[in-house]
Formats: structure tokens, C-alpha cells, sequence
């Protein structure tokens, strides 16, 4: 078996006045019937630094525009190996928080690749979580994005 793709990635948790974060659903196109919930964001581009990959990936996704100098962070970092459209990937993640309200996610953005694989977005407490999570660590990265605005 071939060694995973490695990116480093830039992912960013928003959190708004009630505490709850910002998460995408989708699904991995090879495997449609097994939708999850995940993070904003995605691997930094040469000469990029990591909140400037993350406010890049947070336009892209959600067409939700963050200055990198809003973000807070990175709060966390882990490692995240999975398959994803056939390939296998370890992302060495970096989390950044950003406080925002009142705002309309658009899928607009999307790369191609994301364009009928992100499905929708919602707002969630760290505390009551969806099942259907990217990683066991998400309900623990929200909690500490929540701490990291200050809420």
C-alpha cells in the first residue's frame, strides 16, 4: 500500500454568540451513502501561510470572507489520516477560531471536485454533536474554538 498524500492544512471552526460552530456536510464521492460533518478548510498553496490558507478556504467553502489577522490561532493541531475520493491522506491540521454572526453560507465557491460532494452547513454545540462526524476529535476542537473566542 502506497504511503498517504501529506498537506499540511489550515482548518477554521467559526463560532457564534450562542457558542455553537459552523460545520459542512458532505460526502466522499466514492462513497455518497456515508455523508459526514467536517470542518472548514483545506491544504495550504505554496508561499501561503497557515491563516492565509485558512481565510482562503473559509471564502471558498462558505463564501464567508475572513480577514487572516480575524482568525485565532491555530488553537489546536492534530493529525488526520483518511480516504477521501480513492486517496489516501494524512492532513497535519491546524485550527483557527473566528467569532462570526449572522452569516449566509454559499456554495458558489466550491472547487470542482467539492461541487455536489459539500452538501449543506449548520450550526452545532460542542456538547450535542451530529453522529455522523469526519473525525472523534471534532466535538473536543469545538469545544476548544468556543474557548478560543472567549465564549
Amino acid at each position: 500500500m502506497p504511503d498517504p498524500m501529506r498537506r499540511t492544512t489550515a482548518r477554521v471552526v467559526p463560532v457564534n454568540r450562542d457558542g455553537e460552530v459552523l460545520l459542512l456536510f458532505g460526502r466522499d464521492p466514492k462513497r455518497p451513502d456515508l455523508p459526514f460533518w467536517f470542518t472548514i478548510g483545506g491544504a495550504t498553496e505554496p508561499g501561503e501561510t497557515l491563516a492565509e490558507a485558512g481565510s482562503r478556504e473559509m471564502l471558498e467553502e462558505t463564501g464567508i470572507a475572513v480577514r487572516p489577522d480575524d482568525l485565532v490561532g491555530p488553537y489546536h493541531r492534530g493529525v488526520h489520516e483518511f480516504c477521501w475520493n480513492g486517496w489516501d491522506i494524512a492532513n497535519d491540521s491546524h485550527f483557527f477560531a473566528v467569532r462570526l454572526d449572522d452569516v449566509t453560507v454559499s456554495f458558489d465557491g466550491l472547487e470542482p471536485l467539492e461541487v455536489g460532494n459539500v452538501l449543506d452547513s449548520g450550526w452545532w454545540s460542542p456538547r450535542r454533536m451530529p453522529q455522523e462526524l469526519a473525525s472523534p476529535d471534532l466535538p473536543e476542537v469545538a469545544r476548544l474554538a468556543v474557548a478560543a473566542v472567549g465564549l
